[in-house]
């Protein structure tokens, strides 16, 4: 089907106003002349430059319907993988938010009521109840002032995170130590640069050209610098398996797999294969990290619910005995 009759087609399917707009234009665009990457490149908020690449490819090698379908399957992929990733994180998630909640309306509103019970009879209180209204009044007396305070802290460290790019390495260094979510970052960082890598062999553009697309699009700042250095490398004539090994930042597997890719010239195989075995990876440690959480959260909520109750109905033993 020519590539304008299929636009012509997906505008009239189109059910969002925004996309409708967008095809049409590229249709007007086709019809005037342009080429399919002119269009696109005209909206880099919804074309970013991996698809432009790839679409000039296709129309230099005279297979853009190929490099098109390749796309799309890299969509669909990164939506499944999405929908896997809130479907194990939706239950732990929603937990930890209704807890939270619930917690916060109880030292709001629930402990302000009781202390004003208890201290109309006059009774001395429990040391736990005591300090249990010492927190609840700090917090409502202090609620407002706490969030500016907050607000102005992360403004601030935003601002000099913008500016100082070191800042930002550091951040992102700390987190890769934590446990679970280092390895899921790791993990969905090397399945991201080896998909990308893998299209853009399979599409025919050049390893040090799927390097500079990475380089481009990728948003983890060691990995973004490490993608920097590796392009040096392979323009120095070092190989792509010595360059992944010596960032320190790719696990040991890829060496060893990149290195077979090497030697058999299957670099597009090997690419894809990696790819796909670190997003499984990626999806096990989230869900093992939510299957620890899920229990983790319960027995905290059922120890700070015993708490709150014990501390709020302790005190009617005594004010038993001040009424007698």
């Amino acid at each position: 089907m020519p590539l304008l009759k299929a636009l012509t087609l997906l505008a009239g399917e189109c059910s969002h106003p925004l996309w409708e707009e967008v095809v049409r234009a590229l249709i007007r665009q086709l019809q005037q002349g342009k080429t399919f990457t002119q269009g696109i490149m005209q909206y880099p908020g919804l074309f970013d430059s991996f698809y432009c690449q790839m679409a000039t490819v296709g129309e230099e090698t005279g297979k853009l319907p190929e490099c098109l379908h390749t796309i799309a399957q890299h969509i669909q992929s990164n939506r499944d993988h999405r929908a896997a990733l809130i479907k194990s994180i939706r239950y732990p998630v929603a937990l930890l938010v209704v807890c939270s909640l619930m917690i916060t309306l109880m030292f709001l509103f629930v402990i302000p009521e009781f202390a004003k019970i208890y201290t109309s009879f006059g009774a001395e209180l429990p040391a736990l109840t005591q300090w249990l209204i010492r927190v609840s009044g700090i917090i409502t007396g202090y609620t407002i002032p706490s969030m500016g305070i907050m607000t102005a802290i992360i403004f601030i460290y935003h601002v000099f995170r913008r500016r100082h790019p070191d800042i930002k390495k550091t951040e992102s260094t700390c987190i890769l130590r934590i446990p679970f979510i280092g390895n899921i970052i790791i993990f969905s960082c090397v399945s991201h640069i080896f998909r990308i890598l893998a299209i853009t062999q399979q599409s025919g553009i050049t390893l040090i050209s799927g390097i500079n697309t990475l380089i481009m699009t990728t948003t983890h700042p060691l990995y973004k610098e490490a993608l920097t250095v590796i392009r040096e490398d392979l323009l120095h004539g070092k190989t792509f398996s010595q360059s992944i090994k010596q960032s320190g930042l790719f696990p040991s597997l890829c060496h060893e797999l990149i290195t077979t890719g090497e030697a058999t010239g299957q670099f597009g195989h090997f690419f894809l294969y990696t790819a796909d075995w670190f997003k499984s990876l990626a999806l096990n440690q989230i869900q093992t990290f939510f299957k620890i959480l899920q229990p983790v959260l319960f027995i905290l909520l059922a120890i700070l619910v015993a708490v709150l109750l014990i501390a709020m109905y302790l005190p009617l033993f005594r004010l038993g005995e001040v009424l007698v």
